[in-house]
């Protein structure tokens, strides 16, 4: 998902083009009111599928909407301020495969700022990189794993949420689905917000 967004995800895109894993395809949703962040997608990036909403787009929505024009049996969702290691969908598909399920990777912070750092702890300290592998409760859309078919038949994403993960992840425990902690799957999670729209978040 894209919203003005042009200041990270080429940065993205690249970590994403890097991978080694490479049997997948990038759908970028883009509802950004000016074409800065669809220009840098189609200029640098032609191997990205670009998709752009005419209205604004919560990032769920958004979510929603690439979901629809992804074609594969598994989706994985990040962001556009997120930077995967190389290896990081490697990682995500060997604990799919050992677990048959949903799967949340870890979360690590980009930068050194005291401000970034405090903001990545206070919304990911759960999964951060070098904790155990293990069952969690709630999976951010960061850096998330789940077969289409159960993402199908929970109705996707509540698009008008903004927090819409946290729903998600309920209710896939409410049917029975476990969520996989994969701390191998590692991004980096950029924090260039400023405290009040931290705060206001």
């Amino acid at each position: 998902p894209a919203y003005l967004s042009h200041d990270t995800i080429a940065g993205c895109l690249q970590a994403l083009r890097a991978q080694t894993w490479r049997d997948f395809e990038v759908v970028v949703a883009d509802s950004s009111p000016d074409p800065r962040t669809s220009g840098i997608v189609e200029e640098g990036f032609p191997e990205v599928r670009l998709v752009r909403s005419p209205a604004r787009l919560l990032p769920h929505g958004a979510r929603n909407l690439g979901a629809t024009h992804a074609r594969a049996a598994l989706l994985v969702f990040s962001d556009p301020d997120v930077y995967p290691r190389a290896d990081w969908l490697a990682a995500l598909l060997a604990a799919h495969r050992r677990t048959g399920g949903v799967v949340v990777g870890a979360l690590a912070d980009h930068g050194t700022s005291w401000l970034g750092r405090g903001m990545h702890l206070c919304k990911f300290s759960k999964w951060l990189p070098g904790q155990p592998e293990a069952e969690v409760d709630n999976a951010p859309t960061a850096n998330l794993l789940v077969p289409r078919a159960i993402f199908d038949e929970l109705g996707g994403l509540r698009g008008e949420r903004f927090l819409a993960d946290a729903w998600f992840s309920w209710q896939l425990r409410q049917h029975g689905r476990v969520l996989h902690f994969a701390p191998a799957a590692v991004v980096a999670h950029h924090h260039p917000s400023t405290l009040g729209e931290f705060l206001r978040e």
